[in-house]
C-alpha cells in the first residue's frame, strides 16, 4: 500500500508533465491572439508580460497549471495525515527557522565575496526595496512550498516505503535536484512562428537531454542534491520542518540578492572556472562543498541544544 502511493506520486509527476507538454501550445496560442486582437490595452502590465515571453516560459507556466490542477487528486488519494508531513510545530519552531536562515543565507553570501573578490563576479549594487521585498517573498514562499511537498508528503512516505532512512534521503534528495530542471536550457531558442502542437514534448526531450552532460551534474545536480539531503537530514531529526524551511529560504535568498548585487564576468560567462565555480552560487563544486558544510553546522548545533535540554530534564529534582 505504502509503496503503491509512492508510486502515485511519481506517477503526478510525469502527468504533469504530459499535461504541461500538451497545455504549453495552446496557453501560448491564447497569449499572443490577446496581443494580436489588443484584448488589452497597450502598455498595461499583463499585455506587456504576453507579448514579450517566449515558449519557454510559456512552457513553465503550463506546468505550473499542470501541477496544480493534477494536485487535488493526487492528495485524495493518498489519504495524508499531519504527522505524516511533519507539520507539527516541534520544539523550538522560530529559533530552528532562524538559525537554519542565518547560517544558510550567511555562508553562501560569504562564498559570494570570496568570488567577488577573486574576480569571478564583480560588484553591480543595483537593488531597491521593492526588489528586495519580492526576493523574502520569493524565499518564504518557495520554501514552504518546497519543503512542505518534497521533505513532508514526498519524505515521509518513502520512509514508510523503504524502512530505511538513508535509502528514503537518497530518493527524495535525487528526485528533488531532478525536479529543478525540469526546463528547458537557456541555449535553446523557439521562434514564435515554429511553434506547433507537437512542440512541448520537444522541450522535454531538450529537458532530459541535459543529464547526459557530465559536467552538469558534477557542478549544479550534485549541490541541490546536498541541499535535498541537507533539509531532508534537518527535519528527519526535527521531526518538523522549521531547520529545513529556515536552511531553505536562507539559499534562496542568498542566491537571489547575490544575483542582483553583482555581474558575471566573461570569463566566468565562458565557462572557464567549471566545474568548481559557475555562473551563480548553486553550480559548482565550491557551493557544494560550502552547501554540506552548512547542512553539517546547523545540524550539529541543534544536536547540541537538544543534548543540553535532555541533560538539564534529568537533573530536575522530582
Amino acid at each position: 500500500m505504502l509503496k503503491n502511493d509512492l508510486a502515485k506520486i511519481f506517477l503526478y509527476f510525469a502527468g504533469v508533465l504530459v499535461l504541461g507538454a500538451f497545455l504549453a501550445p495552446l496557453i501560448f496560442n491564447v497569449g499572443k491572439s490577446v496581443v494580436d486582437f489588443r484584448i488589452l490595452p497597450d502598455g498595461n502590465y499583463l499585455e506587456k508580460v504576453l507579448r514579450e515571453s517566449d515558449f519557454k516560459r510559456y512552457f513553465n507556466r503550463a506546468v505550473m497549471i499542470a501541477a496544480a490542477i493534477l494536485l487535488w487528486p493526487l492528495l485524495k488519494s493518498l489519504r495524508l495525515k499531519k504527522a505524516d508531513m511533519a507539520l507539527g510545530w516541534g520544539e523550538t519552531p522560530g529559533r530552528d527557522w532562524m538559525q537554519g536562515f542565518l547560517f544558510a543565507g550567511g555562508l553562501l553570501l560569504t562564498m559570494g565575496v570570496v568570488y567577488v573578490f577573486l574576480g569571478y563576479f564583480n560588484q553591480d549594487f543595483d537593488l531597491t526595496a521593492g526588489k528586495l521585498l519580492q526576493i523574502v517573498a520569493a524565499a518564504l514562499v518557495v520554501s514552504l512550498l518546497e519543503e512542505v511537498f518534497f521533505r513532508g508528503i514526498m519524505l515521509g512516505q518513502a520512509v514508510k516505503s523503504f524502512r530505511r532512512e538513508w535509502l528514503a534521503l537518497l530518493v527524495i534528495s535525487a528526485f528533488f535536484s531532478a525536479i529543478h530542471f525540469l526546463k528547458p536550457a537557456g541555449s535553446v531558442e523557439i521562434a514564435d512562428e515554429d511553434v506547433t502542437w507537437t512542440t512541448g514534448f520537444w522541450i522535454l526531450g531538450q529537458i532530459f537531454g541535459q543529464f547526459s552532460d557530465i559536467e552538469f551534474l558534477l557542478a549544479e545536480f550534485l549541490t541541490l542534491f546536498a541541499v535535498g539531503w541537507a533539509c531532508g537530514i534537518a527535519r528527519l531529526r526535527t521531526q518538523a520542518l522549521w531547520l529545513s524551511m529556515g536552511l531553505h529560504s536562507g539559499w534562496i535568498f542568498g542566491l537571489k540578492l547575490y544575483e542582483d548585487l553583482t555581474e558575471k564576468t566573461k570569463p566566468l560567462k565562458r565557462g572557464e572556472f567549471m566545474p568548481w565555480v559557475g555562473g551563480d552560487l548553486k553550480v559548482g563544486l565550491v557551493p557544494l562543498i560550502v552547501v554540506a558544510i552548512t547542512g553539517w553546522i546547523v545540524l550539529a548545533l541543534w544536536n547540541r541544544r537538544r543534548n543540553r535540554r535532555l541533560v538539564a530534564d534529568v537533573s530536575q529534582p522530582l
